[in-house]
């Protein structure tokens, strides 16, 4: 009985459902396959992939946390994004504001439609356009790495250097195996997470009939002191929030305070600061400086170099005076973002040492 309401139900959704859009190579295209629900999938060409590690953080703030992880790594200004949660990890795709998009609409990354690997390791993928070499560990997708054309050896080994991996055999791209629906990580709704198993919302109702019809008119008693019970701390739990929300409201004001007094208490010199970092970076290879920002104590570098060494940029700026420094590819070949933290006071460079 069950069984047949659950194929009923199914088709009965199916019909109701509407086909999903795929935007991929600058054009909105079908994705094939459907939703209850407006949903759009962005092309894995589009994306700029992370594995954040959060598990330090409980899990209800991990969200908020992740907010500001977001603004400071990604290379757009206000971009979209989708999360899957995995133990404490967030698998995060980015992508920039697209055409004839709306808040309404739910948004998904195309590899999130990939039936995961079994095992870990390298794996490269044939997205719709281009390729998608992936790094999977323990359940998880530590890495990503999208190329225009096959990427060859080197492309693969400089990749698996950057997740910290010994040199391995190239791998051939495949075709990943498609989903009908988004991983489960994603889903955005309870409601949305029945629709995509009504088998699993059949059960879930016949449990709760069998409850419902199980409970005994005396318990009716009971509940509604429960109930007057948790009002009661409910007004109590009320009153010790006013006081906590009207506390971290004037921490925060003293937090915005310092940070605005921060950068002149510190007293940082500007072309001292810059040429610590730039001298550090030459000795690594010769480079371009393409941008320059600072924010306080934290500064934002691209420059244009031949080598492509993030480690070796990250050991030579890292420091006295430079700590929490982060190196990854830019969106152009041949350049690359540096983020770093100042921690005064800064030494002096290695020429004027000499002169002294």
């Amino acid at each position: 009985m069950i069984i047949q309401l659950q194929h009923r139900l199914e088709s009965w959704l199916q019909r109701l459902s509407r086909p999903r859009r795929f935007y991929s190579g600058g054009r909105w295209q079908a994705h094939g396959s459907n939703s209850l629900f407006a949903e759009q999938v962005i092309g894995r060409d589009h994306c700029q992939y992370l594995c954040l590690d959060l598990r330090h953080l409980p899990a209800n703030k991990r969200s908020d946390a992740l907010k500001y992880q977001i603004s400071s790594h990604s290379p757009w200004p206000q971009p979209q994004h989708q999360v899957a949660w995995y133990q404490g990890y967030a698998q995060l795709w980015l992508w920039p504001a697209l055409p004839d998009t709306g808040p309404a609409v739910a948004h998904h990354a195309e590899p999130l439609f990939w039936q995961p690997p079994q095992d870990d390791g390298l794996h490269l993928y044939q997205c719709a356009k281009g390729y998608d070499l992936q790094y999977w560990q323990q359940g998880r997708l530590a890495g990503s790495q999208w190329f225009a054309d096959v990427p060859t050896s080197g492309q693969q080994q400089w990749f698996a250097r950057s997740q910290s991996l010994p040199p391995a055999a190239a791998v051939e791209p495949v075709q990943p195996q498609l989903l009908p629906q988004p991983w489960p990580a994603v889903r955005t709704s309870p409601l949305q997470g029945l629709v995509q198993q009504p088998g699993g919302a059949l059960r879930w109702v016949a449990f709760a009939f069998v409850l419902l019809a199980s409970l005994q008119l005396t318990a009716l008693a009971q509940w509604q002191w429960q109930g007057a019970s948790y009002q009661r701390q409910h007004e109590e739990l009320e009153n010790q929030l006013g006081e906590v929300l009207e506390q971290r409201a004037l921490a925060r004001d003293a937090l915005g305070q310092y940070r605005r007094l921060a950068p002149l208490l510190d007293n940082i010199d500007p072309l001292h600061a810059q040429y610590l970092v730039t001298e550090r970076l030459a000795s690594v290879a010769p480079f371009e400086l393409v941008n320059w920002s600072r924010q306080g104590l934290q500064v934002d570098v691209t420059i244009e170099t031949a080598s492509d060494s993030t480690l070796s940029m990250v050991n030579a700026v890292r420091g006295e005076g430079i700590r929490d420094v982060q190196a990854q590819p830019g969106t152009r070949p041949n350049q690359y973002r540096l983020t770093l933290q100042l921690q005064p006071p800064l030494p002096l460079p290695e020429d004027l040492r000499r002169e002294d």
